[in-house]
């Protein structure tokens, strides 16, 4: 589940200019950050706020991130919990890694500014050598990977 929300988020989906709907619409990707990223929902709105602390092109990592496949992406209606939640129905992969990295971050492609979504805090460093890369969410159905209340 997400860490953090970013503000122009909600507002990008009220004006219509980001559509989550699962096969159609935005092209979400996943792009890592370094140790050097701190998270702000208010100041940071676009990929040019936060990819000065992106990964650099190297060891399994390619710049802006890897795509979110369109039909792994679950909008769901919680009325027992009183939310809705996303899920990503998938595992975010960058194969055969040689990198660190400690946040990562959601964003829509296809915007024209490239909207960021939330961020995720690994809690600490995370380290691929030579092996798989691996995001994994919480099960479809149980808050996915974010929520709105």
């Amino acid at each position: 589940m997400a860490d953090l929300m970013y503000h122009n988020f909600f507002y990008e989906l009220m004006i219509a200019a980001i559509d989550l709907t699962t096969t159609t619409g935005t092209q979400l990707k996943m792009m890592l950050l370094d140790t050097n990223h701190s998270a702000s929902t208010v100041d940071d709105a676009v990929k040019t706020d936060v990819n000065t602390n992106e990964l650099a092109n190297t060891g399994g990592y390619t710049t802006d991130g890897e795509d979110v496949t369109k039909g792994a992406m679950t909008p769901t209606d919680d009325d027992a919990n009183d939310r809705a939640y996303f899920d990503i129905n998938e595992d975010i992969v960058w194969a055969t890694a040689t990198f660190s990295a400690y946040y990562a971050v959601l964003y829509d492609d296809t915007h024209a500014s490239d909207a960021l979504i939330c961020s995720y805090d690994f809690g600490g460093i995370k380290t691929a050598s030579g092996g798989d890369f691996t995001l994994q969410f919480a099960a479809p159905g149980s808050g996915g990977a974010f929520y709105i209340a």
